[in-house]
């Protein structure tokens, strides 16, 4: 050890950047050896990037110490370093991979910086269509369908051969926002067709499994190829249309129409945070918690790569609610339809979601970040049934589920 002080000191004196930012990268790599100095690391590699700016190895190392650290202050840690890295060298290691899969809070700036630097890349490197194609997707997510679709269309002029089911899933979400719907049923269409020949399902399983009943499930993981999934996914979205002798499926478009709404008003603000990101700590932190079935797994697996919160799994399934109001008012003032008040009371901001009469009352709690669902209930009331069709939109196919129960909600 005494050695190793004398050889670092004698680095950290060197006429050299590059020896003496390789010091404190050498220092932050011992110190991430232990999950409990992980978070004193950062400094080290952030010594390394004063004495360095352009080192390389030094950035990549702070954003994966960052994504080991996890939490939501790591993840920021590795969000902003990697674009900085990404826009510095694209192409270094895995870092735009590790950007785009592992970090579920990216922030528009971020996702603008990244794009320029795609945009300059993908002009001297024609062949990456899979970039080309995320630079599509990102033109999507920032509001932008007409812009998507001219970079669909260059993707599809410089490379004709590249096939992929996002390229007509993402063309179909793009006509649906320009109101196109008959465009739009018949690009899903091509891209459940594209899936089966390629065998990619991940999106489009994905964007399905939000409103997936536990059979449905069970049928999809028991699909023995990829002509069963494809199916599948035909016959699923057929026997929900809610005029089955019409060629085009209203229940399909409202699908993705309330997809959209969610992805744009109910994304997760804190998808990195403890109460998120494990599958075991995305639990109910109620009073009656103890008291109601609750698999976290339900809402883990259907918000983690949509990073959604619990708000926009419900409204994807039942649509817009009747009302949407504050908690003290509708709640502990209004009493709706009863002389009791609810057990438990509010400190935090709260909102309530009417379906009928059925209320779900979500809280959004300091730590966690985002609103979370919670089971409260009513003293001398076994529960409220929704008033079937009540304000609902036309091309509901189910009820709501009985006293704001979101287990039920989830299932049905």
């Amino acid at each position: 050890k005494k050695q190793a002080k004398r050889d670092f000191q004698r680095a950290l004196h060197s006429k050299s950047k590059e020896i003496r930012a390789k010091a404190y990268i050498g220092l932050g790599d011992v110190l991430c050896t232990n999950p409990k100095f992980v978070h004193q690391a950062f400094e080290k590699y952030r010594f390394a990037l004063d004495v360095d700016p352009s080192c390389k190895e030094a950035s990549y190392a702070l954003a994966k110490a960052g994504m080991e650290y996890a939490q939501t202050v790591g993840y920021r840690v590795a969000a902003k370093t990697l674009v900085d890295l990404i826009c510095l060298d694209p192409g270094y290691k895995d870092a735009y991979r590790l950007w785009r899969e592992k970090i579920l809070d990216k922030t528009e700036d971020e996702i603008r910086r990244v794009d320029q630097t795609l945009e300059s890349y993908l002009a001297a490197h024609p062949d990456s269509a899979a970039w080309r194609l995320d630079l599509a997707w990102d033109r999507f997510e920032l509001g932008a369908p007409e812009q998507a679709l001219e970079t669909l269309t260059c993707l599809k002029e410089q490379n004709p051969d590249y096939n992929s089911p996002s390229i007509p899933l993402l063309e179909a979400r793009c006509r649906l926002e320009l109101g196109d719907t008959l465009s739009f049923q018949k690009l899903y269409e091509k891209a459940v067709e594209t899936a089966r020949e390629t065998g990619d399902f991940s999106q489009l399983f994905v964007d399905a499994e939000t409103i997936f009943t536990p059979g449905d499930y069970e049928k999809w993981e028991k699909l023995p190829d990829n002509r069963a999934r494809a199916v599948f996914l035909r016959t699923f979205w057929q026997n929900i249309n809610p005029d089955k002798l019409k060629e085009s499926n209203p229940r399909l478009a409202e699908h993705y129409i309330r997809l959209r709404h969610a992805e744009k008003n109910y994304r997760l603000q804190m998808p990195h945070s403890p109460y998120q990101a494990k599958q075991s700590a995305n639990i109910l932190l109620s009073f009656q918690s103890q008291a109601v079935e609750y698999k976290s797994e339900i809402f883990f697996n259907r918000s983690r790569r949509l990073a959604l919160d619990q708000r926009g799994l419900l409204y994807i399934r039942y649509g817009a609610p009747d009302l949407i109001g504050d908690f003290d008012y509708d709640v502990n003032i209004k009493q709706v339809g009863h002389s009791g008040r609810w057990l438990n009371k509010m400190t935090n901001p709260a909102e309530v979601w009417w379906y009928g009469q059925a209320p779900f009352v979500f809280e959004k709690l300091p730590l966690a970040g985002d609103f979370i669902y919670r089971p409260l209930q009513i003293p001398g009331v076994a529960g409220y049934k929704a008033k079937p069709g009540l304000l609902l939109s036309p091309v509901m196919v189910t009820t709501p589920p009985v006293s704001g129960d979101m287990m039920k909600a989830m299932e049905t």
